[in-house]
């Protein structure tokens, strides 16, 4: 792996791509870019599109980081070198029906070992995309997939051109590779309860142990929020979504105290102090009844167990990160930026980070991406934030 990182002061998309081009063995370059100028951003990149000989695929981030430091405002480059295959894929993403996109990328993945993703983002409906990877895993149960939504305003971009709606999918053949995941959630050893998912269709819960989603879930105390600096504008502009916002806040029983649990205050609700404000989206159907969307694909019958997590777990995934990247020889990391909303400690991340031994391009997006869970076994117990996924190279 090659690393290139420029700033916004030394941005040069042609020393970029003389950069790319020349590195011996160059099969891929990841582009990730955190520029906050929206005009430089899609210069640079229609620059690679109309220059780079290289295949790449690229999307907008929050922020990286490599073995020289973390970066915002920033391009950070890795150009994956070696005797290996790869082929980048795209295709627009169809949210109204996500097994029509799948299939059509399917068949591109035969005989593949590695999918890199790179997709566009839409907060309510992410987990479609998710919907669509899983497909994809279900037709390729060998194939693994890592990577990660775009920060908002989407942008995803490959050797064909520039997009806010698809899905790049970066496929490796022949490449050793090994996949960690790294959660601040845990399993809660104590608790005995056990919650069986009794009705539900592809992506939506509607039961839980015989009972209303909503409220049994909330006893999971797992909830994922999105959060409001990400969303204002989005919240403000739907009707739908407002009622259900305004009706939790109204909340009473089991689901208003399994949110307070979490540190969660939500809009309309009295203000708590130090607790960050956010809004959990959940959905009404036609009939006005209110169920769980989750990232799981048909998930009646999975049985889902109570979490915990702590600030402690949070960022010990980094270092042991650090530790697990003794004696591997590169690493791409993905990390939900929730983790460092919810920790509000990127300084502490940051020093962490510097442990890191091998060349590495570490990443916050807006979500990751990946088929394998560290719930113990549990791989169906999919409702989950603030991840950290780590793809090594031997």
């Amino acid at each position: 792996m090659r690393l290139l990182v420029q700033r916004r002061g030394e941005l040069d998309s042609a020393k970029a791509v003389d950069f790319i081009d020349g590195c011996p063995k160059a099969k891929v370059a990841l582009v990730h870019a955190s520029l906050k100028d929206e005009v430089a951003l899609l210069d640079f990149l229609q620059y690679l599109v109309d220059n780079l000989k290289t295949p790449f695929a690229g999307m907008r981030v929050s922020g990286s980081a490599t073995n020289e430091g973390y970066y915002e405002d920033a391009v950070a480059i890795a150009v994956l070198c070696g005797d290996f295959e790869v082929n980048v894929l795209h295709e627009k993403i169809n949210l109204q029906n996500p097994e029509k996109t799948a299939e059509k990328i399917t068949p591109k993945l035969d005989e593949y070992d590695l999918c890199l993703v790179h997709s566009a983002n839409n907060y309510k409906q992410n987990v479609m995309i998710d919907g669509i990877l899983r497909r994809i895993q279900n037709n390729h149960p060998r194939l693994q997939i890592i990577g990660g939504a775009s920060s908002p305003p989407a942008i995803v971009a490959a050797k064909e051109g520039i997009y806010n709606d698809h899905i790049t999918l970066t496929a490796i053949k022949g490449q050793k590779t090994e996949l960690k995941i790294y959660s601040p959630c845990r399993i809660d050893e104590a608790s005995q309860d056990e919650f069986v998912i009794t009705k539900a269709d592809e992506y939506n819960i509607y039961e839980i142990n015989g009972r209303d989603a909503v409220e049994e879930y909330s006893k999971i105390q797992h909830i994922r929020p999105y959060f409001l600096n990400m969303i204002t504008n989005y919240i403000l502009n739907r009707s739908d979504i407002l009622k259900v916002v305004k009706a939790l806040a109204n909340a009473s029983g089991t689901l208003r105290e399994g949110l307070l649990s979490l540190g969660i205050n939500l809009i309309g609700a009295k203000n708590r102090e130090n607790i960050v404000e956010a809004a959990l989206i959940l959905e009404l159907n036609e009939e006005g009844r209110r169920y769980v969307r989750i990232q799981n694909y048909k998930p009646e019958g999975t049985t889902l167990k109570r979490v915990k997590h702590t600030i402690e777990e949070g960022t010990k995934a980094f270092d042991q990160l650090a530790e697990y990247s003794e004696d591997k020889n590169s690493m791409l990391i993905i990390a939900c930026a929730a983790i460092f909303w919810i920790y509000a400690d990127l300084d502490n991340i940051k020093e962490k980070l510097k442990k890191i031994k091998p060349a590495f391009l570490f990443s916050f997006v807006f979500g990751e991406f990946g088929a394998t869970l560290p719930y113990q076994g549990l791989e169906q117990n999919v409702v989950h934030g603030a991840m950290v996924k780590a793809l090594a190279s031997k």
